[in-house]
């Protein structure tokens, strides 16, 4: 995409002299946004291979935000959009996060109807969740108070994370992982609702596993059973099947294992290094979407229930070795059900590059039409794009009771944000 933009300025320069405003007005009709790091950022090449999408601003200030992460390094940056598409960035600083000693941010989730969002950082010397508030004007991070030493001595504590209403209180509650246990806070407060890890709920997280698979453990939080919110964890093996479990509240106040899926073939120990919500048949319940490296995606219909098997699988017949590694789910077509992004890393997003990475579109509520195959043509070998997928909503002219939902993209290098695979743009010219 911007290649083809350089030729088309190249072509009218030729034939009518350099024109800056041309190149301008080509720039905010291209459909395609790639953000890259911001200046004083520690490396452009670990930049945005894990990313999250928030609300809008509350103050209205920009019509779309959300963080990117290094992966090797400290370094979270902030991305907001303007109604036009326009982006602003800046690196998050804090003498907290200056005291990690380099060690990367490599969980994230937003709390949503605020502008916090939670940061967790497993690879510090005692694994720790942090609490980064944007409505600060300096981005205040603070320790969030209910990681006791008990908790933080915890292996890999802080490697996932999610936040929504498990325990049908009053405020969002956190959900906080680590290699050995579930942590609910209710309300966001430090009251802690633990579980381990059980025959039922097999969810211990292997040291063993490799770096890459350590990255934003999968865990989501919805109506995915039929009754309340539950939380659904995904866990990749070491030498046996994956397996997602599902935890919920009980009458009495205790969270408890309601009951796991394993990998519906045994070779995959990768099922569930990623997982997604949404309603892909359109029917009005929340599916779930368990992204199963190296090849598959599978989509279990809702309600669930133990022993479900999948409604339907995508498999990508020229995965580059880790399709699945990340998936989402979003409503790009204006019709019932939503469609499903299929990250694959190693994909070989163009015909030059193995590695550059590649996204695939799939529609239907069996997963059985490849709508596209996104990538960025214009990027090199280990660019890993589609390391992370989100759903960004945007939302040029608030308040918006619907905003559009984005497709967003992460790579090594940049983040990239398409306004346009079906419908209407949604920014203002």
């Amino acid at each position: 995409m911007r290649r083809a933009a350089m030729l088309l300025l190249a072509v009218a320069a030729s034939a009518t002299g350099c024109d800056w405003r041309e190149f301008d007005n080509l720039q905010a009709s291209t459909p395609v946004l790639a953000v890259d790091a911001p200046s004083g950022y520690p490396s452009s090449s670990d930049f945005a291979s894990l990313l999250i999408a928030t609300q809008p601003p509350s103050d209205g200030s920009a019509a779309a935000r959300f963080l990117t992460s290094g992966t090797l390094q400290t370094g979270v940056t902030v991305v907001t959009l303007s109604p036009s598409g326009s982006p602003s960035k800046h690196l998050v600083t804090s003498p907290i996060l200056n005291g990690l000693s380099g060690q990367p941010v490599t969980a994230m989730a937003a709390v949503p109807g605020t502008d916090k969002v939670l940061l967790g950082v497993p690879s510090h010397y005692q694994g720790t969740v942090l609490t980064l508030d944007l409505a600060a004007s300096n981005d205040t991070v603070t320790p969030f108070a209910g990681i006791n030493a008990s908790i933080a001595a915890e292996p890999m504590a802080g490697v996932g994370l999610a936040v929504g209403d498990v325990a049908g209180t009053t405020a969002a509650d956190y959900v906080v992982l680590s290699g050995s246990a579930l942590h609910l806070f209710v309300d966001g407060a430090s009251t802690d609702l633990a579980v381990g890890p059980s025959a039922g709920c097999p969810i211990t997280f292997a040291n063993s596993l490799t770096l890459r698979d350590k990255i934003q453990r999968a865990v989501v939080i919805g109506k995915l059973t039929g009754a309340g919110s539950v939380i659904a964890v995904g866990t990749p093996a070491s030498g046996a099947p994956g397996t997602v479990s599902f935890f919920g509240v009980d009458s009495g106040g205790a969270l408890s294992c309601l009951f796991s899926l394993t990998a519906p073939v045994s070779s995959l120990a990768e099922f569930g290094r990623s997982l997604a919500i949404g309603d892909f048949d359109g029917d009005g319940v929340s599916d779930l979407l368990v992204g199963a490296p190296p090849s598959n995606a599978y989509l279990y219909r809702g309600p669930i229930a133990a022993g479900a098997t999948p409604a339907g699988t995508f498999t990508n017949p020229a995965s580059g070795g880790y399709t699945g590694a990340s998936v989402a789910a979003l409503n790009l077509d204006g019709k019932a059900g939503d469609e499903a992004l299929v990250g694959d890393p190693d994909g070989i997003g163009n015909t030059q590059q193995a590695g550059t990475g590649d996204v695939v579109q799939v529609s239907g509520a069996t997963l059985s039409t490849v709508a596209a195959t996104l990538a960025d043509n214009g990027g090199g070998s280990n660019e890993a794009y589609g390391s992370s997928v989100a759903a960004l909503p945007f939302c040029a002219a608030p308040p918006c009771a619907q905003p559009s939902l984005l497709p967003l993209v992460g790579a090594a290098s940049k983040a990239f944000v398409y306004f346009t695979l079906s419908g209407t743009d949604p920014r203002v010219k």
